[in-house]
């Protein structure tokens, strides 16, 4: 049996066991295979993503090609990436600063990938060259419930334990208060109450 079929085969059995779509299931069974690829800093990304020429790539008749973004080869990633992508993700990565270690939990050359550093989780659409953040569980290609703040989706926040929901509250309180405090400064006011 060759790779292909025995991925669809795998995808199909996962299609049954959860009720998923195809599509999905096959998402499913690819991001629970491990990767090969070592981990690498995101300065080494950025770097490649400025060095590399942009790629000739075949999209096939299907394809409207005026509208793909650029890409270029990733001996990194491993596959063609998009140079809109890399920088998209070193914005949202900025905070944790170059040497950040990423790893490639999943790739479909021409389709997405699934990037990962300690604390997040991206989908890379090579279509669009556009991020998604998703759920921190490995595996997971659900959004999480509110990004920055609360890094799981729906499903695995209910699976959180009881310190890492307290974590989630903190940091939701402290984000909260200080949008009203930047708002209340915009408008000249202050939290103190005067009456």
């Amino acid at each position: 049996m060759t790779q292909e079929k025995k991925r669809k085969a795998a995808a199909r059995a996962v299609q049954e066991a959860t009720g998923l779509r195809y599509t999905a299931a096959l998402r499913l069974e690819a991001a629970s295979r491990p990767t090969d690829r070592p981990s690498f800093p995101l300065g080494t990304l950025l770097a490649e993503c400025a060095t590399k020429p942009a790629a000739e790539v075949d999209w096939g008749e299907d394809i409207f090609t005026d509208y793909v973004p650029d890409l270029f080869e990733s001996d990194i990633v491993g596959g063609a990436i998009p140079f809109t992508s890399v920088l998209a993700l070193a914005g949202a990565l900025s905070a944790y600063g170059p040497k950040d270690e990423l790893r490639v939990e999943y790739l479909d050359p021409l389709d997405e990938a699934v990037v990962a550093s300690r604390r997040r989780r991206f989908l890379i659409r090579m279509l669009t060259g556009g991020i998604e953040e998703l759920c921190r569980k490995p595996g997971c290609h659900e959004r999480p419930t509110l990004e920055r703040i609360i890094d799981y989706c729906e499903y695995h926040v209910a699976r959180c334990d009881t310190q890492a929901l307290v974590s989630m509250a903190i940091d939701l309180g402290t984000d909260d208060r200080v949008d009203v405090d930047d708002a209340l400064e915009r408008r000249g006011g202050s939290r103190k109450r005067t009456c």
